[in-house]
């Protein structure tokens, strides 16, 4: 009888763990218990930065397709809060903090998301670490021309006392300083903007933002700037104009070299049977003669205009269709563009077009220029100006239409 109760004991004990099994399958919600998901300590805390991270042990019915940490200045942070992705389904992982503020209080906790929701850990919480000077960052630079460019800055904490000068300082140093070139561009905290002056075209300069308060002055991030020269040499020793638009760099003047960048010939076509039908590069002077080629530079197929050898000077390209948007962009629409290019530094000068059939158009009429940008196997995209009405137009033609070309830096 005794022997008889414990065997029914075991077997009652062993239902109910299976009903505790099947039960728990059955109702397992979300990521299941919050227990499958741990946080760790937070450490190398900064007075901007810290490093986090967490454990998932389980992924439940579905596989975690999403984790990180979220935090909050505010207990018991979720994912609607700041949060990182730091990968998919089980083990650790190691999350960045980032953009915190000074002496500040967080809080934070692992997260784990799945089809079926989102399980946290546990709570943790740390405080970043204060800060007498100021913090700061330096602004990318912009606008650069031969001498000079735009930069700048953000100042997200002041620190012990109020910013009472800031700017940039710039040099041929990686680090500059205040012993260097500086402007002074205000005082407190947020964003302001540099401009930065004097440069030789010929180095290299690197840029800080600085910050001043009583009890000394912090730096931002070290960013470089090498000025544009103002002319530009082909693979041929041909010496171009330049010009900065906006954040662009142009050539001024028509393409005139006969070579790729490595070396190799472009093929001269005067033929205009041959150059109706050829499918590889090639260039001609307008109406076959030389003499136009000072002033307007050469004609080239779109094959020579697209190939890979680049037909461009070293660190420059054949403008494309959408360099050509953003330089329209900058000059304030096809009609002012238009107006600007022909008149202006551009110098969209009218070097004429050749047909496919191989006859000659337009020279000191209208101004053609190939995109590097195909339209489809047969056609390309080209831009032209109007002169009258005065409109920069676009248009696709057959690749085997000869036209100028213009160059802009990488």
């Amino acid at each position: 009888m005794i022997i008889f109760k414990k065997i029914w004991d075991y077997l009652s004990y062993i239902l109910f763990m299976v009903m505790v099994v099947f039960m728990g399958c059955e109702t397992h919600d979300t990521m299941g218990s919050a227990n499958n998901v741990s946080t760790d300590e937070i450490n190398f805390i900064s007075e901007t930065t810290a490093i986090g991270g967490g454990r998932v042990y389980n992924s439940g019915r579905a596989v975690v397709n999403s984790k990180g940490i979220c935090w909050s200045t505010e207990p018991m942070p979720t994912t609607q809060h700041k949060k990182t992705v730091d990968g998919t389904g089980d083990g650790s992982f190691v999350s960045e903090l980032t953009n915190l503020s000074p002496g500040t209080t967080y809080y934070v906790r692992a997260y784990a998301s799945n089809t079926d929701g989102t399980s946290y850990g546990d709570e943790v919480s740390f405080i970043t670490k204060n800060s007498d000077l100021p913090l700061l960052r330096t602004s990318p630079i912009s606008n650069v021309t031969s001498t000079s460019g735009k930069s700048g800055g953000t100042i997200t904490f002041e620190g012990k006392s109020s910013v009472t000068a800031r700017g940039v300082c710039w040099s041929v140093n990686n680090l500059p300083t205040l012993l260097d070139h500086k402007t002074l561009d205000g005082q407190g905290k947020g964003d302001f903007t540099s401009k930065i002056t004097g440069m030789d075209p010929d180095s290299t300069y690197y840029v800080r933002a600085y910050a001043t308060n009583s009890e000394g002055t912090a730096y931002g991030n070290s960013v470089y700037v090498k000025p544009y020269k103002r002319t530009v040499s082909d693979v041929e020793g041909n010496v171009y104009a330049t010009v900065t638009i906006g954040t662009q760099v142009w050539m001024a003047e028509n393409l005139k070299t006969t070579s790729y960048q490595n070396g190799d010939p472009i093929e001269n076509i005067s033929d205009n049977g041959l150059w109706n039908t050829t499918k590889t590069g090639a260039y001609c002077n307008y109406d076959n003669n030389a003499e136009h080629v000072d002033s307007y530079g050469r004609l080239y197929n779109w094959y020579a205009a697209s190939d890979p050898r680049n037909i461009a000077p070293k660190g420059w390209h054949v403008a494309t269709y959408a360099d050509y948007q953003v330089l329209i962009d900058e000059l304030g629409g096809p009609f002012k563009a238009a107006e600007k290019m022909t008149m202006g530094v551009f110098k969209g000068l009218p070097g004429g077009k050749r047909n496919r059939d191989g006859v000659f158009y337009d020279i000191g009429i209208y101004p053609y220029f190939w995109t590097a940008t195909e339209y489809h196997e047969g056609s390309a995209w080209a831009r032209y100006i109007l002169l009258d009405p005065g409109e920069l137009d676009i248009i696709n033609l057959s690749k085997n239409y000869g036209f100028s070309v213009r160059c802009v830096r990488d």
